[in-house]
């Protein structure tokens, strides 16, 4: 499964730099890039890790679904209104 889609939007919602990335991966920019194209090899511990550093556990759901990206927030809209529905019946 290509998860370097997923690694992008999560970076650009976070407001990251690719550099900025590297930098809290340890990685250099070049090891970004490709794995944001999916061009390198993402271990699962670097995939979970780039998921909370951009508090995108969302994405790093989705990803593990095989959700697409653009169907996603339409999801966590419909399911915020539910539990906000259930917060305020309780």
């Amino acid at each position: 499964m290509e998860f370097g889609a997923y690694m992008k939007e999560a970076r650009k919602r976070a407001g990251f730099t690719q550099e900025y990335m590297a930098s809290l991966m340890h990685r250099s920019r070049s090891s970004v890039v490709k794995m944001e194209r999916d061009q390198q090899a993402i271990e699962v511990n670097d995939f979970v890790r780039w998921m909370k550093l951009t508090n995108a556990q969302d994405l790093m759901v989705a990803a593990t679904l095989g959700m697409d990206i653009t169907t996603l927030q339409p999801v966590i809209e419909v399911l915020s209104k539910l539990v906000t529905g259930l917060i305020i019946l309780l």
